[in-house]
């Protein structure tokens, strides 16, 4: 059976291109993260858009420390991850998505700071301390207000209970 989920392939390559940066992978992970910028752009997902993009300069940066011996080279990576980085940032700004505002300001932050330009890695260090806090309290109200209904419903139940519990002795 052919299965039209374009968003869910695309997310499948997305998690494989992660998957290859974290076993050092960087050609297929390139590959695989091509693959899903490609419909992610095709169905208009800015979300996954951003966060290829945000991949990609993580990839770059990894790159630029796998290089020995090659300032110019390094410094193309380092650049490609700003190029990347940036394009994640403003679209996730755009979009408002704080967790990836703060995975590619982290990326910006390590590029700029290998480039030497202190008061960009500056700029987005604190910008990643702003987002990460903020990605903590909404993970903090989430968490109370899952509580408060599981707290709510909870009371209900014990309250219907007891109803149930009056109506059986008032039958008696």
């Amino acid at each position: 059976i052919e299965l039209d989920d374009k968003k869910g392939i695309s997310k499948c390559y997305n998690n494989l291109g992660i998957t290859y940066i974290e076993i050092n992978n960087y050609s297929l992970a390139l590959e695989t993260l091509s693959k899903a910028l490609k419909i992610k752009e095709e169905i208009g997902d800015k979300n996954g858009i951003a966060t290829v993009w945000s991949n990609l300069a993580l990839i770059n940066n990894n790159l630029a420390d796998s290089v020995k011996n090659n300032y110019l080279k390094r410094n193309s990576y380092y650049n490609q991850a700003v190029f990347y980085g940036t394009k994640a940032y403003e679209l996730a700004t755009q979009i408002n998505s704080q967790f990836i505002i703060n995975s590619s300001s982290a990326q910006l932050q390590r590029a700029f700071t290998k480039l030497g330009n202190k008061n960009e890695a500056l700029k987005y260090a604190e910008i990643v301390i702003l987002t990460k806090d903020s990605l903590f309290s909404e993970d903090k109200n989430r968490l109370i207000t899952e509580m408060e209904t599981r707290y709510q419903s909870e009371k209900k139940q014990l309250e219907i209970e007891k109803l149930e519990k009056q109506k059986a002795l008032d039958k008696e």
